[in-house]
């Protein structure tokens, strides 16, 4: 595989890059505070203008390099929704790696890497590798590791982990890896490999392993993709009879944040996921009854069933992967089921599993939060402002001031989009200007008044569970709306805490990337467009569009989520504070969920006793590979490519 491919591109004039993300970014809620504030693992000094305008100095060999210099300094400040998307030809491009790892502690206590499963625990992929490599990554599942590109493995995944911008604890960072990142690198958010493979020793010898290339995107030779690369697409070629405000779903989605890095990267890991297990839902529904679990309802947001522990207890289990359900009604269906199946059984823990959970809606996460529990001091909707910026000042106000932007209420600049603190309905820019100044992070700041959406869903659990018996379980990755919720649950005393894997005898924080709302450059230029021809509005010095596809995001409201009386009196915002989790467990096998609930189990009632059966799991065990041409695999799997020339 030739890996620098990616740089065959010729290097761009960047003038016009810099100067647009530098527009951008002063619209980053913690512009200011990053450039001198201290976490539990991070120091951080970061002058974002000073950086790009070093990057702008820079002469280049090549497009990549000069793009992966701008993803460089967003990923130094560990912010999952403040990223720089390098253009579509790059995140196209994938390397996948056969080999799923794990740890655990042997015999003697000490901690030992091994092989879990073969990526997506697809059948479909490792006979696709056994074609192009000749080597079956199925043989190594359960052998032990002992260096990885010579260096130890335990080492070695440390570094490496280190490296991704997925939290500011690195114990939630060493988690992502394991699950995701080792196996699949988008060369569209992360930088080019130094080899072609990885080297694993093994107890019994030592295997290389080569990189399988893959793109979301038919590439048939290297002249297409660097013509793609060079042409891109301009984010403002939107034709004016097409300009219309977003539906609601659409302007929620632009505030809550849309992980456009998670969701792309997991794009080609699903879709040999749900190769192999396209028949095993419908089964699993239909079969699931078994002495230790019992499988009820599943979603694409929230499963609910029961485990039943070696100590002969009984746990609900509601896993929470997302506050964004495609069905806010089916989500709160399921959880009313479970609620009401536990009250019938007496059963006694409920556990949330919210593993994976980093997205959602603000709404949603509140009255989750006022579902479980009822507390007066708390507010019942998810209460931010904005912080001021020239960008921002010009689209709420210059909205506000015209009557038609006025009445667009699912046009986020609208006054109509917000609802105060007395839960009358906004309507003139009053709620944003003047504003009000707060000392935040060591600078002062105007922002905005407090306001929130406007809430579709209420409900309240038939049963309530006090610390003890209300369970919260995390890998770490507990992100935005997840964020939020859990940790006004920790604030308030109101559960018991567990997370797994991590690094080590080191504190690790139940919570990550808690963020805000979240805005990208393609919904700015939109709504630069629609204020403009659809409103007729003048934005003064507007952000001049990239002439490629590439993209950022950003956090552009601060969370804190603690009583709105007190929101004066805080210095440092939730993206930047560590909420320790009371127990972890040392458990790496993240797909290992009956191995997960025994370790609460044993925890909160130890008996010591086999580990008890557990089927079927929330997470389909992958079938037998349905017959296929491998030949046809080899040049498409429903719009997912080979990288021919790369071989």
């Amino acid at each position: 595989m030739k890996l620098n491919v990616q740089r065959s591109v010729p290097f761009q004039e960047n003038n016009t890059v810099i100067e647009t993300v530098n527009q951008m970014i002063e619209g980053y809620v913690f512009k200011d505070i990053v450039q001198n504030i201290s976490t539990q693992f991070h120091h951080f000094q970061i002058n974002l203008t000073e950086e790009f305008n070093q990057i702008n100095q820079e002469t280049f060999s090549n497009d990549f390099d000069f793009q992966q210099s701008i993803s460089d300094v967003f990923d130094s400040l560990y912010d999952y929704f403040t990223f720089y998307n390098k253009p579509e030809c790059y995140v196209s491009l994938y390397l996948l790696f056969p080999l799923q790892l794990a740890l655990k502690e042997n015999e003697y206590s000490n901690l030992e890497v091994y092989v879990s499963g073969i990526y997506a625990n697809s059948d479909t992929f490792a006979d696709i590798y056994v074609y192009m490599t000749g080597i079956d990554p199925r043989d190594y599942i359960g052998e032990t590791i002992i260096t990885i590109d010579n260096q130890d493995a335990w080492h070695y995944l440390l570094v490496e982990s280190s490296k991704l911008p997925i939290s500011k604890d690195p114990s939630a960072c060493l988690n992502e890896y394991l699950q995701y990142h080792f196996m699949e690198i988008c060369l569209g958010y992360y930088p080019i490999p130094e080899k072609e493979s990885r080297t694993i020793q093994f107890n019994s010898g030592s295997v290389d392993f080569p990189f399988l290339g893959m793109s979301t995107s038919n590439f048939n030779s290297q002249s297409d993709f660097e013509t793609q690369c060079l042409s891109g697409l301009n984010a403002t070629n939107l034709e004016k009879s097409k300009l219309k405000s977003f539906k609601e779903k659409e302007r929620k989605e632009v505030l809550s944040p849309v992980l456009e890095r998670k969701r792309i990267k997991k794009m080609i890991y699903e879709y040999f996921t749900s190769k192999d297990n396209e028949n095993q839902k419908e089964k699993q529904q239909e079969d699931a009854v078994d002495g230790s679990a019992i499988i009820f309802n599943t979603s694409n947001a929230v499963n609910f069933g029961v485990f039943t522990g070696d100590s002969g207890i009984q746990y609900g289990i509601l896993q929470v992967t997302t506050f964004s359900p495609n069905n806010k009604t089916e989500f709160k269906e399921i959880i009313d089921y479970g609620m009401e199946y536990i009250q019938s059984n007496n059963i006694d823990y409920l556990v949330i599993d919210l593993s994976q959970n980093g997205r959602g809606y603000v709404d949603l996460s509140y009255q989750l939060f006022h579902y479980f529990f009822n507390l007066t001091n708390e507010p019942i909707y998810g209460n931010y402002d904005f912080r001021h910026s020239s960008s921002s000042d010009q689209f709420f106000i210059k909205c506000a001031q015209n009557e038609n932007c006025t009445n667009d209420m699912y046009l986020l600049y609208s006054p109509l989009y917000w609802y105060n603190q007395t839960e009358q309905q906004c309507t003139n820019e009053d709620w944003y200007t003047p504003g009000i100044s707060y000392l935040r992070g060591g600078e002062f700041a105007q922002f905005s008044t407090l306001v929130h959406e406007a809430p579709d869903i209420s409900w309240k659990s038939p049963i309530q569970f006090d610390k003890n018996h209300f369970i919260l379980l995390s890998d770490g990755i507990c992100g935005n709306m997840c964020g939020t919720f859990s940790s006004k649950i920790i604030q308030n005393n109101l559960a018991t805490t567990f997370t797994t894997g991590g690094i080590p005898n080191s504190e690790m924080s139940f919570i990550s990337f808690p963020g805000g709302g979240t805005y990208d450059s393609n919904h700015i230029f939109y709504d630069i467009n629609v204020l403009q021809y659809y409103y007729g509005i003048t934005i003064d010095n507007p952000p001049t569009p990239f002439e490629s596809d590439n993209k950022i995001g950003f956090t552009c409201q601060e969370v804190y989520p603690f009583d709105t009386n007190e929101i004066n009196n805080l210095t440092i915002p939730l993206e930047f504070m560590f909420i320790p989790t009371e127990h972890r467990l040392n458990i790496w096998d993240f797909l290992n969920q009956p191995l997960i609930y025994q370790g609460i189990d044993s925890y909160l009632n130890p008996i010591p006793s086999p580990t008890p059966s557990y089927s079927p799991t929330p997470t389909p065990t992958p079938s037998e590979a349905s017959n296929f041409s491998i030949s046809f695999l080899i040049k498409l799997i429903f719009g997912l490519f080979l990288i021919d020339f790369f071989f």
